[in-house]
């Protein structure tokens, strides 16, 4: 079976290896195709917003292969602090369709498919520049969450196909970033929370650019050139079986309620400086992130007034015994989440982060009272 595997990998790879040196030898016949693929959210975090890549095909020439724009490498030195700071290179590749659809069949994701109605000088141009860039320094790009991603990169092939800006966001422009990632995460609280603390004042803007592979499907179907549409009917290649969708009792809000619920029942003050804690170490990397990494989508990060650094000077002030400075600093932070809870109130993400505010609250009015008897 392996040997199998491999012979056809290979195969394929000097396959393709030929066209991609010499496409522009490689004509497509008047039967080609070339068309978007959208596929659905996956269970992994790299996964859930989905995937957009490009098919072309033509049944005459033998030729089936995807392009794909949403590639990384593990093995990159320094791959995490890379992808924090923001200058990880992603790049792209070139599969046989078989094993594209195979893959996202066993992952049990959608797989939808968007045929384009272009020209067959449109369709030969597409297919030699994609080619050509896969042996080029075009191959790879500096990957951004929102402005170049494997979706973004291919609406400008769309869009350069057609010589203008015919491809762009029509739906749903009233609704923030934020609004919009947040909806791809009903299942995955803590990722969603995780996610919602690390990114800042940028992605609360109004979501006016096309960044995700299911927008991208929506607008391509109301997309017009010349008054005609761009692509026709929406065909569907895989759908996910619901039943198969594994179901958490644990990554929910409910449990971390529960969670925050039980630190204040409990009522031990070592419970609480290690909860603080924990809330002022995320306020440091939140204030270092915010400086060292290249991703707008984490500066200017309102969450700080939440997790705030200066926690860690109430704990170490508990530690010591400094009354003065418990009070004073609770009170502080007290202030601070006054003012965190007139930001946040209109934000999608205020449910989720109303439990810490809550608990953070009473915890710091029970340090101040406490210390200020003294």
């Amino acid at each position: 079976m392996l040997r199998s595997v491999l012979k056809k990998t290979s195969l394929f790879i000097l396959f393709f290896s030929s066209i991609a040196s010499y496409s522009q030898y490689y004509k497509l016949s008047d039967k080609s195709k070339v068309s978007i693929l959208t596929c659905g959210s996956g269970e992994e975090l790299y996964s859930i917003y989905g995937h957009t890549a490009i098919r072309v095909l033509d049944s005459i020439n033998g030729i089936d292969v995807v392009y794909n724009y949403g590639n990384f490498d593990f093995g990159t030195p320094n791959f995490y602090p890379k992808f924090v700071k923001g200058d990880l290179q992603y790049f792209a590749s070139a599969s046989s369709f078989q094993d594209f659809i195979s893959d996202y069949v066993y992952d049990n994701r959608d797989v939808f498919e968007q045929n384009l109605l272009i020209s067959l000088d449109q369709k030969q141009r597409l297919f030699d520049e994609i080619n050509a860039s896969l042996y080029s320094d075009e191959k790879f790009y500096t990957y951004k969450f929102i402005d170049k991603n494997c979706t973004t990169m291919v609406l400008n092939k769309v869009n350069a196909v057609f010589g203008s800006t015919v491809v762009t966001k029509k739906l749903n422009i009233d609704v923030s970033y934020r609004t919009v990632l947040y909806s791809y995460l009903d299942n995955h609280f803590f990722e969603n929370l995780g996610i919602n603390i690390i990114f800042g004042k940028k992605t609360d803007a109004p979501a006016t650019k096309l960044f995700l592979p299911k927008e991208l499907m929506d607008n391509l179907k109301i997309s017009r050139f010349n008054n005609k549409p761009i692509v026709e009917e929406v065909l569907v290649l895989n759908k996910k079986n619901p039943e198969k969708v594994p179901v958490s009792y644990w990554n929910n809000f409910y449990f971390f309620s529960f969670l925050l619920l039980i630190i204040l029942v409990l009522n031990r003050k070592v419970i609480h400086l290690v909860y603080f804690s924990i809330l002022g170490s995320m306020g440091v990397f939140l204030t270092l992130v915010g400086f060292y990494s290249l991703h707008h989508e984490v500066s200017q990060n309102y969450n700080i007034l939440l997790f705030n650094p200066s926690l860690l000077l109430l704990v170490y002030s508990n530690i010591r015994k400094k009354n003065k400075w418990i009070v004073n600093l609770s009170y502080f932070n007290m202030a601070s989440l006054a003012v965190y809870l007139v930001v946040i109130v209109t934000k999608v993400d205020f449910i989720m982060m109303l439990p810490l505010i809550l608990v953070s609250g009473v915890i710091l009015s029970k340090f101040a009272i406490q210390s200020k008897s003294y």
